[in-house]
């Protein structure tokens, strides 16, 4: 197989598992971020209707964790910015008072949303420029090693057009010869 196959397969191989691990990575920098904020929820229990307080490292938990939302969007600013404004967030979490996982009513989230969307884009920034570096430096690996590749096809391609000249040498001076 032609080497240069083999760096391009290389090459997308290795980008696809950047840019996997840098979306891993982003998810978990997001959620420790939210997690060391410190902020806390007013939850109100969708079962026995008490109220308490919710830290927002369980907000940020795992996939596996359920919520339901019903958000409203509106256009802020000049460069019309979609942004969410949830009507009614829930999401199930340990009810102290119920002593079993509940759904329950965040009732501040739109507060929590705008303390914390300045730290989590200045996270997702900085993980997007990461990714974009470490893309640019697999693609100039990639164009080395291509480059190096494509001087060994011209070398093949060069030496397998001077054994052609000299078998048309050979073959002209054995037909010069008969004569």
């Amino acid at each position: 197989m032609d080497p240069r196959i083999i760096v391009l397969m290389v090459m997308g191989v290795a980008l696809l598992a950047w840019v996997v691990f840098c979306g891993v990575m982003a998810v978990r920098r997001l959620r420790s971020s939210a997690s060391r904020s410190g902020l806390v929820a007013q939850a109100t229990c969708g079962t026995c209707g008490a109220r308490f307080d919710v830290d927002a490292a369980e907000l940020a938990r795992t996939f596996v964790s359920k919520s339901r939302s019903v958000t409203k969007t509106r256009r802020r600013g000049a460069a019309l910015v979609d942004e969410p404004r949830y009507l009614r967030f829930s999401k199930k979490v340990w009810c102290p008072h119920c002593g079993a996982q509940r759904w329950a009513n965040i009732e501040n989230v739109n507060e929590l949303n705008e303390r914390l969307r300045p730290e989590l884009m200045r996270v997702g920034i900085r993980c997007l420029l990461v990714m974009a570096v470490g893309g640019f430096i697999i693609l100039g690996a990639a164009s080395v090693a291509m480059g190096f590749a494509d001087r060994a096809a011209e070398a093949r391609v060069e030496e397998a057009r001077q054994q052609q000249r000299d078998a048309l040498m050979e073959h002209y001076d054995s037909l010069r010869d008969a004569d």
